[in-house]
């Protein structure tokens, strides 16, 4: 699925913003790729892996409000996601699609 650059970082920097930054023992570097692309699935894995390496030094209740963040989003543009999905899959139905993305409750 194909995922405007815009939103992708209009959802982390409202994450960022509720949440705050990571703590000051991770140094938040990436391990390759630009904007989460990557040229090799060893690069792909490697930053998988530092991310959650990162995401793991966070607090249960950090980890909660990341995830009631996303959902929020995810249910507030269900109708964007949902027709992002049909453009890149061309299968099914859009109202099928929408609906799915808002079942992020």
């Amino acid at each position: 699925m194909h995922f405007d650059e815009n939103l992708i970082r209009s959802v982390v920097a409202q994450v960022l913003s509720e949440v705050g930054p990571m703590p000051a023992a991770s140094n938040g570097k990436p391990a390759g790729g630009q904007n989460g692309v990557f040229y090799d699935a060893a690069s792909a894995v490697t930053a998988a892996r530092r991310a959650f390496e990162q995401l793991r030094e966070r607090t249960l209740e950090d980890r909660k409000k990341i995830i009631d963040i996303i959902r929020r989003i995810s249910i507030e543009q269900c109708e964007e996601l949902g027709l992002m999905e049909m453009e890149e899959t061309k299968v099914g139905r859009p109202e099928h699609k929408i609906e799915k993305a808002a079942y992020a409750r």
